[in-house]
């Protein structure tokens, strides 16, 4: 009877630790939210969270200098099965785009090289294979487009140890490169995966694996989106 007694004391316990520790999430959860709102009104941007079943997030929109209208949308999404062995079922993402640039019936992309070594410029053997993955990393459900693409050697060597370019004109994906948008890419945090992807849709720029939450990492991405606005307009 004691025993029963020690193991009910020890589940209220533990009951009451648990509670404790999702009330301090959520209470932290919240302000964070509520000081996003903030700083998002006090920039002039529309704020909007997002409360769906399995996505949690926020969406902001505003217009950059130069009168750019754009999105950005950080988002975190449950799976609805069951997650593998040492993976997760939560997937983290913070994407900003815009149709202030668009490129007609072609594509031209920018992300980080993956960590397996140097690619050739053609999509064959095993080089291939690697840049084949990299390729569906960046175009996600746009993966069957990838037909065309070549990648580009464009950039400084330091930049092309970095980032992988692709693009059906090598030519465009050089001028996305300009008004800074080299320099402010070797300056990106290298922990964190980028994707830029510029198409017939718009430009858009995804950190891949996080929902970013604070607003000077906010700004940073809204900055680089509007100078690739820039770059790719300035030379049209």
């Amino acid at each position: 009877m004691e025993d029963i007694f020690l193991n009910l004391v020890v589940i209220a316990l533990v009951a009451v630790v648990i509670g404790g520790v999702f009330i301090v999430y959520y209470s932290r959860q919240a302000r964070k939210e509520a000081q996003l709102a903030r700083e998002a009104q006090s920039r002039g941007w529309q704020y909007q969270r997002i409360r769906e079943r399995l996505v949690s997030g926020y969406r902001l929109s505003g217009v950059a200098s130069g009168n750019v209208a754009w999105t950005l949308e950080s988002t975190a999404q449950s799976s609805d099965g069951e997650a593998a062995p040492g993976s997760s079922s939560i997937v983290r993402r913070t994407r900003w785009w815009s149709e202030a640039a668009t490129l007609p019936n072609r594509m031209a992309l920018i992300g980080s090289r993956p960590a397996a070594g140097p690619s050739p410029n053609v999509l064959g053997g095993l080089g291939g294979m690697v840049v084949q993955a990299a390729l569906r990393v960046m175009l996600g459900d746009q993966a069957g487009q990838v037909a065309g693409l070549s990648e580009a050697q464009v950039g400084s060597e330091t930049f092309r140890e970095r980032y992988m370019v692709f693009a059906h004109d090598p030519t465009e994906a050089q001028r996305l490169l300009g008004a800074g948008v080299e320099s402010a890419l070797l300056n990106w945090p290298m922990r964190q995966q980028i994707v830029i992807k510029l198409s017939q849709s718009g430009i858009e720029v995804s950190i891949l694996g996080k929902q970013i939450t604070e607003v000077a990492e906010i700004e940073q991405i809204v900055g680089l989106g509007s100078r690739l606005v820039l770059a790719w307009q300035s030379r049209a």
